[in-house]
C-alpha cells in the first residue's frame, strides 16, 4: 500500500484509467477495458516447482468463480490477484494511504462505500506465480484472512454476515467431519447426526465443484480431472490452514510472498523457452496458441 501510495503521488499519469498488477504478474491478452470504475483480471498462477502449491491454486481459482456475479453487489467481496484497473479520478480521491495488509480489497470496499461503483470482472487470465512452497502458500493465506478480518468493518451490516460466513467455510470446512464424529457419541443425537451429514455431503459436493472450475479455467485434459479431483480433500485442508490461522492468531504487518526468478519458472515449466518471459508482449499468450487448447501436464502448465 505505501508503494503504491507513493506511486500515486510521483507517477504522472494522464490516462483515464490506472493499471495495477502485482510485481510477478504477466498481462496476457489484454485488448481493451470495459467501462467501469473498478474492473479486475481474473488471474491463473503459473507452476513454480511446489506441486501442493500449484494443487491448491488450482482449486482457488475454481473458488473465485464466484467473482462473476459481484457485479451484482455494491460491494465486491474481495479484490486481488491477476490485477485490476481503477479510474484515475476515483483512486485520487480514495488514495493507498491506509492501514491495511490487503490493501487492494481494502480499496475497493473504499470505493464501494463512497461511490455508486460500477465493477466488471475481465476473463484474461493474466499469469502470476504460484507460491514456491507449502509455507509460502500458508503464510499468504494467512495475510489475506487477517486483513480481510481487519477491514470488515468498511463494509454495511447486510454484508459483515456474507463475508463472515466465507471466512468459516474457507478456514474450517475440514473440520466438518469431527462435528458429524461429536455428533455420533452423543446419546439420542440421531438429528444431529442426520443434519451434519447433510451439510458435511453438501459441502463436499460444493468443494469438489470448485476443483472442476478451475480445471476448466486451466484448460486441463478431462483425462487428468480425477487426479486432481481425488486430491481435493488435501487442496482443502492446505488452502484452510493459512486461512484458520488468520483467524485464530492474525497477523498486522505486511509479508511479501516469496517469488521466483524467471528462469526458474522456465525450466520447471517445459512449455516455456529460454527468455519467453522476458520476450512476452503482453498481447498473446504465454502458454499455448489457443486458449482451448488441453493442458495435458498434471501439475505444470
Amino acid at each position: 500500500g505505501r508503494a503504491v501510495e507513493w506511486a500515486r503521488r510521483h507517477v504522472p499519469c494522464n490516462s483515464e484509467y490506472v493499471l495495477y498488477l502485482d510485481e510477478d504478474t504477466l498481462v496476457a491478452g489484454l485488448t481493451g477495458l470495459p467501462d467501469a470504475d473498478f474492473i479486475q483480471f481474473t488471474e491463473k498462477p503459473i507452476f513454480t516447482g511446489s506441486r501442493l502449491a500449484y494443487l491448491c491454486e488450482v482449486f482457488r481459482i475454481g473458488y473465485q468463480f464466484e467473482q462473476r456475479a459481484f457485479r451484482r453487489l455494491s460491494y465486491p467481496l474481495y479484490a486481488w490477484g491477476g490485477g485490476f484497473a481503477i479510474r484515475h479520478e476515483l483512486e485520487n480521491e480514495l488514495t493507498w494511504d491506509v492501514a491495511t495488509i490487503t490493501e487492494d480489497t481494502n480499496l475497493i470496499w473504499r470505493a464501494a462505500d463512497r461511490f455508486d461503483l460500477e465493477y466488471r470482472l475481465v476473463d484474461t487470465r493474466f499469469r502470476n506465480q504460484a507460491p514456491p512452497s507449502l509455507k509460502a502458500m500458508i503464510k499468504q493465506r494467512r495475510r489475506w484472512m487477517s486483513g480481510t478480518l481487519k477491514d470488515n468493518h468498511i463494509l454495511p451490516l447486510l454484508y459483515q454476515p456474507l463475508t463472515l460466513t466465507r471466512v468459516v467455510s474457507w478456514g474450517f470446512s475440514p473440520a466438518i467431519p469431527l462435528l458429524i464424529i461429536g455428533a455420533s457419541v452423543v446419546p439420542g443425537a440421531t438429528i444431529s447426526i442426520q443434519f451434519f451429514e447433510l451439510v458435511s455431503t453438501a459441502l463436499l459436493v460444493v468443494l469438489f465443484i470448485y476443483m472442476l472450475f478451475g480445471l476448466w479455467a486451466y484448460r486441463k485434459h478431462p483425462l487428468v480431472w480425477p487426479v486432481f479431483l481425488i486430491l481435493t480433500p488435501l487442496a482443502v485442508v492446505l488452502h484452510a490452514i493459512g486461512a484458520a490461522w488468520g483467524v485464530l492468531s492474525p497477523i498486522e504487518e505486511f509479508e511479501v510472498t516469496e517469488k521466483v526468478a524467471p528462469e526458474t519458472i522456465e525450466e520447471v515449466n517445459p512449455e516455456l523457452s529460454e527468455g519467453a518471459i522476458e520476450a512476452h508482449d503482453g498481447q498473446d499468450r504465454l502458454v499455448r496458441e489457443s486458449a482451448d487448447e488441453f493442458d495435458t501436464e498434471l501439475f505444470k502448465d
